[in-house]
C-alpha cells in the first residue's frame, strides 16, 4: 500500500510538471533531413516535419506524426531544466518513449500544426475546444492500478485536504464526488487570484468488472476557464497512462473525448521495417 501511495505522489508531481512544458508548445522545433533524429538538450520538439517521432511507447512500436509529437522525451534523456552531457542519440524504433504531449482539437481530434496555429491563437481560455493530452510511459508509467490508488486516496486524510462525499446522483453517467467544508467564497470569479487549487470534483467511471476505468478531477471556481483532468489507462494495447486537459464545459463530453483519444493514440503503432 505504500509503494501505491509513493507512486501516486510521484505522478501528480510529474504530471504537473509536464503539463508545464506542454505550455511551451511555442517553442520552434528543429529537425534535420536525416534517418536519425538527435534529441534536445531537455526534450525533442518536433513541429512541422516530415520525419515522424519513432520509438517503442508502452512495449509498441510508434511511428508519431509531427502533430501529435510537439514534445517527447526518451529514456536516458536528462530531466527538465538538465543540460545534455555528450553527443546526442540516434533514435530507432526500440528507443524507448517516456512521455508525448500534443494538443488536440475536440471534436474533430486534429493535432495542432502550423496550418491550425492561427486558429488556436485566436481562441481564448473561455471558449476554446483545444484539449492538452500527455502520454506517460516507461518509467514514468507506475502500473495499471493507478486510477484505483487515485480513488482510494480519496479516504487518506494525508492526501488530501478535504474530506470527500459521494454525491448520490450520478454526473454524466459518472460517480461524483465533492469535498466537504471548503469556502465556498474562493470559488467567485471575483476571488479568482485567491482560488483553492484543492477544491475539486472528482468524477469516476467503473468498467462492467467494477475497475476504475476514468478518473477526473475538476475545479469548483466559479468561470468558463476552469479545467478538467481527464486519466485513464491504455493497457493492454500499451503499458501507458493518458491525462487530457481540457475546459469543464467539455466535461459533458468525457466518453467521447476517452474513446477518440485512445483512438488517437492506438493508431500511433507501426510495423518497423524488416531490414
Amino acid at each position: 500500500m505504500e509503494n501505491r501511495r509513493a507512486g501516486l505522489r510521484r505522478w501528480r508531481t510529474r504530471i504537473g510538471l509536464a503539463m508545464l512544458v506542454v505550455i511551451a508548445l511555442f517553442l520552434r522545433a528543429y529537425s534535420e533531413p536525416k534517418q536519425t533524429v538527435p534529441t534536445a538538450p531537455a526534450w525533442s520538439f518536433w513541429g512541422a516535419t516530415v520525419y515522424p517521432v519513432i520509438g517503442d511507447l508502452g512495449g509498441a512500436p510508434v511511428s508519431i506524426p509531427s502533430p501529435y509529437a510537439r514534445l517527447a522525451e526518451y529514456e536516458g534523456d536528462p530531466a527538465i531544466g538538465q543540460a545534455a552531457v555528450g553527443d546526442a542519440t540516434p533514435r530507432t524504433w526500440t528507443s524507448k518513449l517516456r512521455s508525448v504531449a500534443f494538443d488536440l482539437r475536440f471534436p474533430d481530434m486534429k493535432g495542432l500544426d502550423d496550418d491550425l496555429a492561427g486558429e488556436e491563437a485566436e481562441t481564448t481560455v473561455w471558449t476554446t475546444n483545444w484539449m492538452r493530452v500527455l502520454l506517460n510511459a516507461g518509467s514514468r508509467y507506475f502500473g495499471s492500478d493507478f486510477l484505483e490508488a487515485n480513488v482510494e486516496s480519496l479516504a487518506d486524510p494525508e492526501k488530501r485536504k478535504y474530506v470527500y462525499r459521494l454525491l448520490p446522483d450520478l454526473e454524466f453517467g459518472l460517480f461524483a464526488y465533492a469535498p466537504v467544508g471548503v469556502d465556498e467564497s474562493r470559488r467567485q470569479l471575483t476571488n479568482l487570484g485567491s482560488a483553492d487549487a484543492s477544491d475539486l470534483n472528482i468524477y469516476v467511471h467503473r468498467d462492467g468488472r467494477g475497475h476504475v476505468a476514468t478518473y477526473i478531477e475538476c475545479s469548483n471556481v466559479h468561470h468558463q476557464a476552469a479545467r478538467c483532468a481527464q486519466e485513464f489507462d491504455l493497457s493492454p494495447d500499451m503499458e501507458a497512462a493518458v491525462s487530457i486537459s481540457y475546459r469543464k464545459d467539455l466535461l459533458v463530453h468525457w466518453r467521447a473525448i476517452q474513446d477518440s483519444v485512445r483512438h488517437t493514440v492506438l493508431g500511433f503503432r507501426a510495423d518497423p521495417p524488416s531490414n
